[in-house]
């Protein structure tokens, strides 16, 4: 129980170090805290350094109906490290079948979902009866991955009128981002064009506001191919000079002309 609480500990500091824009802790510290735990033969090497993915994954898929509800928010958030075709249809079918309003940690199952391309089962979830809020919403965005034109549109609608702020950048622009979908990614890419000083800077203690562009291309980096920026080991852009940067990447913007493709083969 104490291992378990542990993980589920774990993995919620991770989320909320990013979120916030503090420098998230190493990879290297992870694996350390996971091996004093004895979970480092647990964790599931990174797609493409092991010939036994899709066995992996199944071995993941298949410990979630024992596991307690926080090593359940573990593996769904390992499974998301996979690509695409290292699932096959035995595994959609297990990740189908956890869609339903009471399964723990369901918001993220959805998301997975959406990755994988499970429209139809969406959809029945969605039509399910007194279903949350927030949980509806994120089902849109799931479909919205999937490729539902309709969802789309309305999700657009919404967000143009949305003003890009902290809890704009921080919450919504990874969802954004998520969706894989070229509308939405080119009206980011309108963001980081224009001076939006509505964010406040990474470090708390720093007065004033910058411009919400820089957390954008954060977020944007690793999904645009031949994106002109790059992340860090940490997950930070690896620049010097945040201003030059920004400069370089409204420069290939205009370069490119809206011709450029989406990396849509991983979470």
């Amino acid at each position: 129980m104490q291992k378990a609480l542990f993980v589920y500990y774990f993995c919620e500091v991770l989320a909320r170090i990013k979120s916030r824009r503090l420098k998230p802790i190493s990879m290297k510290l992870l694996f350390t805290g996971l091996c004093l735990l004895g979970l480092a033969n647990t964790v599931s090497p990174l797609p493409g350094q092991s010939k036994n993915s899709s066995s992996e994954v199944h071995l993941l898929l298949d410990r979630v109906a024992t596991a307690a509800s926080s090593d359940q928010y573990s593996i769904v958030r390992k499974l998301t490290r996979y690509p695409i075709q290292e699932f096959d249809r035995a595994a959609l079918k297990k990740v189908s079948d956890l869609l339903n309003p009471g399964q723990a940690h369901i918001r993220e199952w959805v998301l997975l979902a959406g990755f994988l391309g499970l429209e139809s089962q969406l959809k029945q979830l969605l039509a399910a009866d007194a279903l949350p809020k927030t949980l509806q919403q994120t089902i849109r965005f799931a479909l919205v991955r999937c490729g539902d034109e309709r969802q789309l549109q309305k999700m657009m609608q919404k967000v143009r009128t949305i003003p890009v702020n902290d809890d704009f950048a921080d919450q919504l622009v990874p969802l954004l981002v998520y969706t894989r979908r070229k509308e939405v990614t080119d009206y980011l890419l309108e963001l980081i064009q224009k001076d939006d000083p509505g964010c406040t800077p990474a470090d708390a203690e720093t007065p004033g506001a910058i411009n919400c562009a820089y957390r954008i291309m954060e977020y944007l980096a690793p999904v645009i191919r031949d994106f002109p920026l790059k992340l860090d080991g940490s997950g930070d852009l690896a620049v010097d000079n945040y201003p030059a940067a920004l400069e370089l990447v409204r420069a290939w913007i205009l370069e490119i002309k809206g011709a450029y493709a989406l990396e849509d083969t991983t979470y």
